[in-house]
């Protein structure tokens, strides 16, 4: 599988095949990577494979042992569940953001993203594999306008995480392939519309269904520690530090 220069860097393609090996499954978790046999096997010299290590550790996705080299990183119901409660959290307040600042520009992207999921999902019930990379290419565009470009890399690496365990747990999908696309086309439908608030309490719906993969105990205790998110703490912080709140405060 020889790289071409003149499409992509050597770094860039590095990193995309490594992580595509990771959530695929090719590498399997806690699996050491072996950057010698990886290079000649990919036909690419070991510097830029090193480089994708250190870019893919800060994903989450490969943990780095000092004096033993990388590992592909575990895959556990414990690590499921962290993934998906901050995809909860983040990616629905991301979207409600962007949906209210979206503009002509940032339309047209999210169409584009539309068009190339629905083609690889629209003929069939593909594995969360296949759907790579329009799925996640469709879900970054749906936060573009966010204001954040912070909370824009926070949503792409949970997004790149969580294809593993979509992967793992496809076959449990509720509705499976065929409610997956309806739920992207409405999305896309909120979107166009500018519905903030409908795309954010679709998006949690459309993000929560790993979760009950893991049985009603488990489930019960990501959606307790979901709940106990409190936005208007943090209002109440910051209204507290702005100019009018400080002389409030002040003449207390």
């Amino acid at each position: 599988m020889a790289v071409n220069p003149a499409s992509r860097s050597r770094s860039a393609w590095a990193e995309d095949r490594l992580r595509r090996a990771i959530v695929s499954g090719e590498l399997e978790p806690g699996e050491r990577v072996l950057v010698e046999l990886l290079a000649q096997e990919w036909e690419i010299s070991a510097t830029p494979l090193r480089e994708a290590l250190r870019t893919l550790a800060g994903e989450g996705l490969i943990v780095l042992e000092s004096q033993r080299g990388a590992r592909v990183a575990p895959v556990s119901p414990s690590e499921l569940a962290e993934v998906y409660e901050l995809r909860l959290i983040v990616e629905p307040l991301a979207i409600r953001l962007s949906f209210q600042a979206g503009d002509d520009e940032w339309l047209e992207g999210v169409e584009a993203a539309w068009r190339e999921l629905r083609a690889v999902q629209a003929p069939g019930p593909p594995s969360p594999l296949d759907l790579e990379p329009a799925h996640t290419d469709f879900h970054l565009a749906l936060v573009g306008r966010c204001g954040s470009h912070a909370l824009i890399r926070l949503v792409a690496v949970l997004t790149t995480q969580a294809v593993r365990f979509r992967t793992l747990a496809a076959a449990e999908r509720p509705g499976g392939n065929r409610r997956s696309l309806a739920e992207h086309g409405q999305l896309y439908e909120f979107a166009r519309a500018g519905a903030g608030e409908s795309g954010a309490r679709l998006a949690a719906e459309h993000l929560s269904w790993p979760l009950a993969t893991l049985g009603d105990e488990a489930f019960a205790r990501a959606a307790e520690r979901i709940a106990a998110v409190d936005s208007a703490l943090t209002l109440a912080g910051m209204e507290a530090l702005s100019p009018v709140g400080r002389r409030g405060r002040s003449r207390a």
